[in-house]
């Protein structure tokens, strides 16, 4: 599920929040995802503003690699990225951590070189 940008907190939690799910992909008016809302973030907006911010203003910002790409050469530089989101066209596919990118390539065996 994707949640429109200029979609306000009240809205997206009156019209697209789950129990179930803590993290959301927000895309901008093309359908390309800008970001991620994590649903802890709320805590820090007052709730009597919720009907005016729009849940863009919280949506963590993490570098984003195409899923159709080869990222063969950037795997050094993915090592030095808190989070990564993964992407094809406007769809999000995963995500990549420093951590879950090391174990991968212990698993298949790859060296590392840092």
């Amino acid at each position: 599920t994707h949640v429109d940008e200029s979609m306000t907190i009240e809205d997206f939690l009156n019209q697209v929040a789950k129990p179930s799910q803590v993290h959301y992909p927000i895309s901008n008016t093309a359908g390309r995802i800008i970001g991620i809302l994590n649903m802890s973030d709320l805590r820090s907006v007052n709730k009597k503003d919720f009907y005016r911010i729009p849940v863009k203003n919280l949506a963590r910002r993490f570098e984003i690699i195409d899923a159709d790409k080869k990222i063969d050469a950037k795997i050094a530089d993915l090592l030095t990225k808190e989070f990564l989101l993964v992407v094809s066209g406007t769809k999000l596919v995963g995500y990549i951590t420093p951590d879950r990118l090391i174990e991968a390539a212990r698993f298949y065996g790859i060296k590392i070189h840092g």
